[in-house]
C-alpha cells in the first residue's frame, strides 16, 4: 500500500467510501470529486494522467489502493490551503472562520450526486473534521 498513517488512511477511506460502488470499487468519473473531498485540488487533466499509471480492476473502475496512489500524488495545488479557505469562506457567512455541521452537510448533500444525498458516510465524514 503506502506509507501513510492509520489515521489518514481511515480519513481517506471515509472519503473514498461516499462515492464508491457498493462492491467498494469507484468509477473513475467520481475519482476527482473524492480527491477534492479529502482536501487535494487535482485538475481533471492530472487526474486523468495518474489514472494511466494505475492497474485497475476494470474498464473505468479503481480499488481503495489505486485510490491511496492517487492521494500520495503531488498535486501542483493541493498544498495551497488558500484556494481551500477562500471556497469555504463564500459559505462562512458570520465571517466567523468555522461552518456548522448542518451547514457543512446541506453543501454537501446538495451537490447533486444522489448517492451522496442520501447518504449516512457524509455525516461520518463530517463528524471525522
Amino acid at each position: 500500500m503506502t506509507d501513510l498513517h492509520k489515521e489518514r488512511v481511515e480519513e481517506l477511506y471515509s472519503g473514498y467510501k461516499v462515492f464508491a460502488e457498493e462492491d467498494g470499487t469507484m468509477k473513475e468519473e467520481n475519482v476527482i470529486n473524492s480527491l477534492r473531498c479529502i482536501g487535494l485540488n487535482p485538475t481533471l487533466e492530472q487526474v486523468e494522467l495518474a489514472l494511466l499509471d494505475q492497474e485497475k480492476k476494470g474498464p473505468g473502475v479503481i480499488t481503495f489502493d489505486n485510490f491511496l496512489k492517487l492521494a500520495c500524488y503531488e498535486w501542483d495545488e493541493s498544498n495551497n490551503n488558500s484556494t481551500l479557505f477562500e471556497a469555504f469562506r463564500v459559505f462562512d457567512i458570520s465571517n466567523s472562520g468555522f461552518l456548522p455541521k448542518d451547514e457543512l452537510h446541506t453543501i454537501i448533500t446538495s451537490l447533486g450526486n444522489e448517492r451522496v444525498s442520501q447518504s449516512e458516510d457524509v455525516i461520518d465524514v463530517i463528524n471525522m473534521i
